[in-house]
């Protein structure tokens, strides 16, 4: 049966800030929402039909469970409103709830469970025999290993039900034996093995778990020849019949006797619980980077994972959740992971300052340390090497007198090997010549210097005596070339050299960002510029030139270029270094020819700020007023603002965590490009004292001190109006003055858009009224005059000298809800 209920419109709430509310002029202007929920026997959960539900508030409508127990009702609701509904049935006690409904959002309803009224206990009554084993609960939900310090032990309970599906109670009690079935085999153990069912038809068993980790069974038994048996031999009690015997579910297992006879068995379905392994074993720890080798050196923010394998002293996988502790004396890495259902724990690691320096492999070279403890409540601990590969470069060593035989090392500025999926390719140029040896090579992932990684080889065969060969290396630490061979006098390879210098071009940047300084982050970045001769070849030795440096566009702030002037190289190539001052901003970098009007374009690098600084850290919430007391779900947005200490907007995703003593906040967010971090306050448990929730934000600074800063949000609550005097008594020609006082229960304002009139009547209407009448609240805190303190007066403006009825009435219209309060009086008319 469904029935639709048309509410009156009883308020307005505003669920989203900053937006009007206007009110549907009906509810057809709403989807109806649908109300559902089921009754049951609060002994046994059987569904009960026919029973009676009826919503007693704030209107009368009723209806009738189906034969699953199951109801609804179909309302049109165009406010939010409470409603109080019942649910009763001949033989059992009544039930009442009360649930909040809101236009469109469907309702389903906890179950009712109805106790009976039967004078005779439950225990008293006869059961049928067995017909079922259920699952009741399994306490906790899982176990760990023995002698790991966790919990070792799990207790089953059954219940076992006659063929009615009800309970076996006291007055037909039976024996339930227990087994295991699949199970790790490391010495779990099950008691008791047998038990008997209490007044409810439950037994209980407990798992004691073994020393190897995995999925462990336990299945509970019946067996039905051995009660009938038992029961048949007894003087007195009740005895199955053939009727309730053939109703139950019946197994056929094999006997314990080891005989071919056949024992009929009621068995539960086998029951599983995990056994995790112990606390972390310094033999099962172990530690390693995804990429050993990885370009972080001069790049920042590029990441690598670092995993750690945790076990117990078994060798079984830890439980999961099991925390692990990280460390690094190179880049950042995050803190602190916890193992998952394998037994690992990762973590980022992030490219940046600090330059790792090992003290006996050199620079590039970080350790990883990771660390946990045992159940002994020693540290478990390991280590592992991550190579941070920077920028790519060549040497060639050129042999003498007549040999061909040319060795080469390819490695990084500080000698080691590059990233993994470097290519080095080796070419020839020259008539009647051919290299053959390392000449195609794509490195893989390793730090260990040496053949093959760092160290290559190449011959130069055939008959031509003049040849040129370039090696070019790329990957992800960069890109780099370099020749060499045998020329004639001109250095000239079957035609001229290049031409002179025509244009320049931007080859390499080697930061796509930098900080202002002092920031502990990187301050400086190296431009590679590339001189290109008419034809678009770089300019070799022959045609060098120096190149000037200089800034175009920039914020000031002490920015600084090394050097200022350079000479190209072989490859027509020159550098410079751009050191960032104390000022954020875009900086332009031009390189030109010395001595020409060969410019490049403005080549341009961001200079973020740095670290936060207390004294330009401030937070927000973006509304002041949240009418949350009692209206749970409402929310505001809560921005922090992050400067630097040099009053610069803080590089982008610097973190910002949040708390608060009201409602809950999300916990933290990252700044964008304005510097602002923001999350969203919602109006829940527990209300702050007083209405007034601290939001309050904290990060770190350059010192890797906490700076906090707050900001105070009022969650407002029901309307209260008061007003003095309380009654009206306005003389001949006379007037009265009023004041009244509308604010919540703790007497604190009302959100903003509430709406306060004051309405005077009599019958001929001669009463005027002047002052606070007609109002609408703003965003406020302050309680006091406009916000929670009004004033009004009225006057007697008719020549009638006949007494009349006055009244007053003050409707308060507010997010907060809706409020009306009225006085009565007259108007006293002398005889003139």
């Amino acid at each position: 049966m469904k029935l639709r209920v048309i509410t009156p419109l009883l308020s307005c709430i505003i669920l989203l800030f900053g937006s009007s509310c206007n009110p549907p002029s009906s509810a057809e202007d709403y989807e109806p929402i649908v109300l559902t929920g089921s009754v049951v026997n609060h002994n046994n959960n059987n569904a009960l039909d026919n029973a009676i539900v009826r919503i007693i508030q704030p209107f009368d409508r009723t209806t009738l469970t189906d034969g699953n127990g199951l109801y609804d009702f179909e309302l049109d609701v165009d406010s939010t409103i409470t409603l109080t509904i019942t649910a009763n049935k001949e033989g059992f006690l009544a039930d009442t709830t009360e649930v909040l409904a809101i236009p469109e959002r469907d309702i389903e309803l906890p179950t009712f469970r109805l106790v009976g009224t039967d004078e005779e206990s439950d225990d008293n009554v006869s059961t049928g025999g067995p017909g079922s084993i259920s699952l009741v609960s399994v306490t906790p939900e899982h176990i760990v290993v023995q002698g790991s310090g966790g919990e070792e032990n799990a207790t089953f309970i059954f219940q076992v039900n006659d063929s009615s599906g009800h309970a076996i109670n006291v007055s037909n009690p039976v024996d339930v034996s227990f087994r295991l079935g699949s199970h790790p085999d490391g010495g779990e153990m099950l008691n008791p093995v047998n038990g008997k069912t209490d007044g409810e038809g439950r037994v209980s068993v407990n798992l004691r778990s073994g020393t190897i980790a995995g999925v462990v069974q336990v299945i509970a038994e019946v067996n039905q020849d051995e009660l009938l048996s038992s029961l048949e031999n007894e003087d007195s009690g009740t005895v199955l019949s053939t009727k309730e015997t053939s109703e139950a579910e019946i197994l056929s297992a094999p006997s314990s006797g080891g005989d071919s006879s056949v024992a009929e068995v009621i068995r539960s379905q086998p029951v599983s619980i995990v056994i995790h392994g112990g606390l972390p074993d310094q033999g099962h720890f172990s530690v390693s980077p995804t990429q050993f080798n990885f370009p972080g050196y001069n790049i920042n923010g590029l990441t690598n994972e670092i995993s750690v394998i945790v076990g117990d002293k078994y060798g079984n996988i830890v439980a999961p959740g099991t925390a692990v502790y990280f460390s690094t004396d190179g880049g950042v890495i995050e803190g602190s992971s916890k193992t998952d259902d394998k037994g690992i724990a990762s973590v980022e690691l992030k490219s940046g300052n600090p330059r790792p320096d090992h003290p006996d492999l050199g620079p590039g070279f970080a350790t990883i340390y990771a660390h946990t403890a045992d159940d002994a409540n020693n540290r478990v601990e390991d280590e592992a090497i991550v190579l941070f590969s920077g920028l790519p470069e060549i040497e060639i060593s050129s042999p003498g007198g007549n040999s061909r035989d040319y060795t080469y090392r390819v490695h990084d500025q500080n000698g080691n090997p590059l990233a993994p999926e470097t290519t080095i390719s080796v070419n020839i140029d020259g008539e009647d010549v051919e290299v053959s040896g390392d000449t195609e090579i794509t490195l893989g992932d390793t730090y260990s210097k040496g053949s093959g990684t760092t160290d290559f080889s190449f011959r130069v065969t055939g008959e031509g005596n003049e040849y040129l060969v370039n090696i070019d290396v790329e990957g992800p630490n960069g890109k780099a070339s370099a020749s060499t061979g045998r020329t004639d006098e001109g250095g000239q390879i079957g035609g001229p050299g290049s031409g002179e210098a025509a244009s320049i071009k931007l080859a390499s940047v080697s930061e796509e960002s930098i900080t202002v300084r002092e920031s502990s982050e990187v301050e400086n970045a190296e431009f590679i510029f590339q001189i290109l001769d008419d034809a678009g070849n770089p300019i070799d030795a022959n045609a060098a030139a120096d190149v000037n440096f200089s800034l175009g566009s920039n914020p000031g702030g002490g920015i600084s270029l090394f050097p200022a002037t350079a000479r190209t190289d072989a490859a027509g190539q020159v550098a410079v270094n751009l050191r960032s001052g104390t000022t954020a901003g875009v900086v332009q970098v031009i390189a030109e020819v010395d001595g020409s009007s060969i410019k490049s374009k403005p080549v341009s690098i961001s200079i973020h700020a740095g670290l936060p600084d207390q004294a330009h850290f401030a937070v927000a919430s973006e509304v002041l007023n949240l009418p949350g007391l009692n209206i749970f779900g409402l929310s505001t947005a809560i921005t922090a603002f992050v400067g630097d200490k040099y009053g610069n907007i803080v590089s982008p995703g610097t973190s910002v965590y949040f708390t608060t003593d009201g409602g809950f906040v999300e916990g933290s967010a990252k700044t964008d490009e304005r510097g602002r971090a923001t999350v969203e306050l919602t109006a829940t448990n527990p209300n702050p004292p007083g209405g007034f929730a601290t939001v309050r934000a904290q990060t770190a600074d350059e010192n890797s001190a906490i700076i906090e800063t707050s900001t105070t949000v009022l969650f407002s609550g029901s309307p209260n109006i008061e007003i003095n005097p309380a009654t009206i008594n306005v003389t001949n020609l006379g007037g009265q003055s009023f004041d009244y006082n509308v604010s919540d229960e703790n007497g604190n304002p009302l959100a903003e858009g509430t709406n306060i009139v004051v309405n005077v009547e009599t019958p001929d209407d001669d009463l005027g009224v002047i002052g606070e009448v007609d109002i609408t609240l703003g965003d406020s805190q302050q309680s006091g005059p406009g916000t929670t303190d009004f004033q009004f007066s009225i006057s007697d403006t008719g020549e009638d000298i006949l007494a009349r009825d006055v009244q007053i009435t003050i409707v308060v219209t507010s997010p907060n809800g809706g409020m009306t309060r009225t006085i009565t009086g007259s108007k006293v008319k002398s005889t003139l």
